[in-house]
């Protein structure tokens, strides 16, 4: 079977028009001696010596896991990271950050503000869903409040980031009061 394709692809004649010009490889450049020269593969690794297809020992010679692995737990271990974590607009993102950094009081603030967002969002969303089955209008006015239940999770998401980098102290006062209400029901002895 194998042999019929070979077979049928080599009787295949193309035929190329005479204003069709093929132009030659990228690979071979012209030198202004007229010659052609082709350059040399890039090498990889540490020692630069495999060329553009290193074998296995090579790759992992020069690929340390270990520190890769240390630049992460750094980069995690600080706390204005673990906060952007948490007020990413990732519905449950603030809830493994919350579970690990519950004594810090700052990170706690931020994980309790996401969650409240997240609540706000689930809401919008379940009475976009009710309104969605009123008759005749119900479709576009659930798409309606589905859509503005999304941009106000995003927005309020990017405003928790925004207030931490900039290091400014705005605050939505009614959130603020959740927010507040919330961590000390949850701090009570």
């Amino acid at each position: 079977m194998a042999e019929w394709s070979k077979a049928a692809v080599l009787k295949t004649v193309v035929v190329i028009p005479p204003w069709v010009r093929i132009l030659p490889s990228p690979s071979l450049e012209v030198c202004l001696s007229g010659r052609k020269e082709q350059f040399a593969k890039l090498s990889y690794g540490e020692t630069c010596t495999q060329g553009s297809n290193p074998c296995a020992s090579e790759f992992s010679n020069s690929m340390n896991l270990s520190k890769l692995y240390q630049k992460w737990l750094s980069f995690w271990e600080e706390e204005r990271n673990q906060i952007i974590l948490a007020c990413l607009p990732l519905y449950f993102s603030w809830y493994p950050v919350l579970y690990f950094y519950y004594e810090n009081p700052k990170i706690r603030l931020y994980c309790l503000r996401s969650l409240i967002n997240s609540l706000i969002f689930f809401c919008i969303l379940i009475f976009s869903l009710i309104v969605s089955r009123l008759p005749v209008v119900g479709l576009v006015l659930g798409n309606f409040f589905h859509i503005l239940g999304i941009l106000i999770y995003l927005s309020f998401s990017f405003f928790f980031i925004y207030n931490l980098i900039k290091d400014k102290k705005i605050e939505i006062r009614y959130l603020e009061k959740l927010v507040f209400s919330l961590d000390s029901f949850l701090m009570r002895p």
